[in-house]
């Protein structure tokens, strides 16, 4: 059949049933029931919506969503989880988890709370940005613009020497 209608199940012979390889025999049926494996060797095209009530195993090859999202419940990708171990989370099942980029930075668009403690092995740029509590830095800081200090305690000062030379205006 050229055109084959609505809830109809085609079988393409691959031509046992005779020279061509085009035969096809045609099942009209309203519900389609598989009791044990449905093994399917080529490409399949499924229209409409799909629901597998269990498990989907892929073995070989990737799963293509095209351009469309995967909407879900969560998932795991090797040991990273997205949205598993609670809505909004993105944690590892074991390891570190690193961010990095091509490009070279990790941009982060929105504001950042860090409870745990916090290491950099580079530098650190604030720019334009209030620090809510103290700043603490082992090693040498370096400043480009002017170092301003709101409190003043001649208690808190130690090793206090007077400028000789200074500016007299």
């Amino acid at each position: 059949l050229k055109n084959p209608a609505p809830n109809t199940l085609t079988f393409h012979t691959g031509g046992i049933f005779g020279a061509s390889g085009e035969e096809r025999i045609n099942l009209t049926v309203a519900k389609t029931h598989i009791k044990n494996n449905l093994e399917v060797d080529g490409t399949s095209t499924l229209s409409g919506d799909t629901t597998i009530a269990g498990t989907l195993t892929i073995t070989g090859g990737n799963l293509s969503l095209g351009s469309n999202n995967y909407i879900g419940g969560g998932g795991t990708f090797g040991n990273i989880q997205v949205g598993v171990t609670g809505d909004n989370e993105i944690d590892t099942t074991s390891g570190n988890l690193i961010l990095d980029s091509s490009g070279g930075t990790v941009q982060v668009t929105d504001n950042i709370t860090v409870s745990g403690s916090t290491t950099l092995s580079s530098s650190l740029n604030v720019s334009g940005t209030t620090l809510g509590n103290n700043l603490s830095v082992t090693g040498q800081g370096s400043f480009t613009g002017n170092l301003i200090a709101f409190v003043s305690d001649d208690r808190l000062k130690t090793n206090r020497v007077n400028i000789t030379g200074a500016l007299d205006l």
